[in-house]
């Protein structure tokens, strides 16, 4: 009796101390668990206080370089009379006596300083955007923090930066794009596109930082002072006559005669004024300072979550096409706005058989390979959107030769030969804000099966019933929220411009929202 009394005893005891041992076992583990979730928690404010500061760094490069960029821009304005540095203005030779060059202003089109000042100030100012270089360092998990994490975010990035963050970053200001320029009373306000910051080992979380610089401006009502005195006491009247009076205006005016012109140098607080002109031509039109922007659109209201490394290249805000069964890029990826994106996600809803799969030929393109598709619209191929400062590029299209092989490269050559300053506006990144394909707002877009008649009205019935607008002098180029969009929808029609489609078109009610 009493031995078994001291079984039960035993087995208590045992039963106790496994308990105890599970008990404390359990403990270490909620205990482990706690303080990995609070690294974990610890680790992504860090990581967000990081991203926060690489934000501010950029915002004070870009205010540096703004700041930089309009001092040198009134410099180089002076320096042409009142021009753009890319002019098409004649210029004197240089001579043993006189070893500068002088814009002859009666040979330039309309003198518009603040519309010079404004494109300087993007030239200069791309300069410093292409050579900025972030210094962000990647948080190292394993040896700071012991844990790992995988990173499916970076198998679309080339191998040799996929751990480089400062990659994304330094990509992030050299693609940015200057939206607008405007001058108020007092300042001159650079607006630059969002900038959108992915979060180290968060993704697709990010910060937008939408960077506006305010930089105090200087008055150009010299300009139209000292064109006003030269146009009043100058043309067609005597050098010496001119010379007296122009000087009583302005009293450190310098000037001296070349040949049948008058050179001038006005020296001032933002660069010494320089041009020439022939007191017997006419002066071109003054006229008087406007405003001048870049807009791209209306932005996007909504917040919405954006993978901005997987469309790297192209302006900032777009984000990768839903690839499926039903409509798929012919590239592995392929990029547009939110709101396109979204669109192209609707226009699924009206595909109703594996038949009518659609291939996207062309989504959104950086602003180099629209330019390298304007160049080959000039020699011959398909009509592409130019750059702001062509006039009429039909009528540019005209002069360049066509070819049938290497199209933009054989437009850059005659170009380089025979209009450099035309090419150089074309090689302005900057000046192709306003295109379509660039802004991400423009589909081109097939079925796969084929490009026949047939094939063409079945798009379009696809297309027009989800609520896009198609270019008539193209069966392949959609359109979302663009002007030729709302012209289009004005019109309760599904494609806007000159229908050149219209016999093989199927009537279609449109399905504007």
């Amino acid at each position: 009796m009493i031995l078994h009394k001291n079984k039960k005893g035993i087995f208590l005891l045992l039963y106790v101390g496994i308990y105890i041992f599970i008990l404390g076992a359990l403990l270490s583990v909620i205990n482990t668990a706690e303080n990995n979730k609070v690294d974990f928690v610890g680790l992504r404010a860090i990581n967000i206080i990081k991203v926060n500061q690489e934000s501010d760094k950029a915002n004070m490069y870009l205010e540096l370089a703004s700041k930089h960029s309009y001092k040198e821009a009134l410099n180089k304005l002076a320096e042409n009379g009142g021009y753009y540095e890319l002019n098409r203005c004649e210029k004197t030779s240089k001579t043993t006596t006189e070893q500068e060059e002088y814009v002859i202003w009666n040979s330039c089109p309309v003198l518009n300083p603040s519309a010079s000042l404004v494109e300087q100030i993007k030239r200069e100012l791309k300069q410093y955007l292409n050579i900025y270089q972030s210094n962000y360092y990647k948080t190292e998990l394993e040896n700071q923090f012991d844990i790992t994490k995988t990173e499916k975010f970076y198998e679309e990035i080339p191998e040799g930066v996929r751990d480089a963050y400062n990659y994304l970053y330094t990509k992030n200001i050299q693609n940015t794009n200057i939206i607008k320029v405007e001058f108020s009373n007092e300042d001159v306000i650079i607006t630059f596109s969002d900038i959108a910051y992915l979060i180290e080992n968060d993704e697709p979380s990010y910060i937008t930082s939408k960077p506006q610089i305010y930089q105090e401006s200087s008055s150009l009502s010299i300009y139209e002072d000292i064109y006003n005195s030269i146009n009043n006491n100058c043309i067609n009247k005597e050098k010496q006559e001119c010379e007296n009076e122009i000087k009583k205006d302005f009293k450190k005016i310098q000037i001296n005669n070349f040949n049948n012109l008058i050179l001038v140098r006005l020296p001032t607080k933002t660069g010494t004024i320089k041009f020439a002109f022939d007191p017997k031509k006419p002066l071109p039109e003054y006229q008087e300072t406007e405003q001048r922007d870049y807009e791209f659109s209306e932005e996007i209201s909504e917040e919405i979550e954006i993978d901005q490394g997987l469309c790297n290249g192209l302006i900032s805000g777009l984000i990768p096409v839903n690839q499926d069964d039903k409509i798929k890029c012919q590239d592995k990826i392929c990029c547009a706005r939110p709101e396109t994106v979204a669109q192209i996600d609707h226009t699924r809803k009206f595909i109703l058989s594996p038949s009518q799969y659609l291939l996207i030929t062309d989504a959104a393109r950086s602003p180099k390979s629209q330019s390298k598709s304007f160049l080959d619209f000039l020699a011959g191929g398909a009509v592409a959107c130019g750059p702001k400062g062509i006039d009429d590029k039909h009528d540019l299209a005209r002069k360049v030769p066509n070819s049938d092989k290497n199209r933009a490269e054989s437009a850059r050559n005659w170009l380089a030969a025979n209009d450099p300053a035309t090419l150089e506006i074309i090689d302005d990144l900057d000046r192709y804000s306003g295109c379509k394909h660039v802004e991400g707002r423009a589909v081109d877009i097939r079925l796969a099966k084929g490009k026949s008649d047939e094939d063409i009205r079945e798009l379009f019935i696809i297309m027009c019933s989800s609520g896009w607008a198609n270019f008539g002098g193209e069966w392949w180029h959609y359109e979302y929220k663009t002007k030729g969009y709302d012209n289009a929808k004005r019109a309760n029609k599904c494609y806007f411009s000159e229908d050149i489609y219209a016999s093989i078109r199927p009537e279609v009610t449109p399905g504007y929202a």
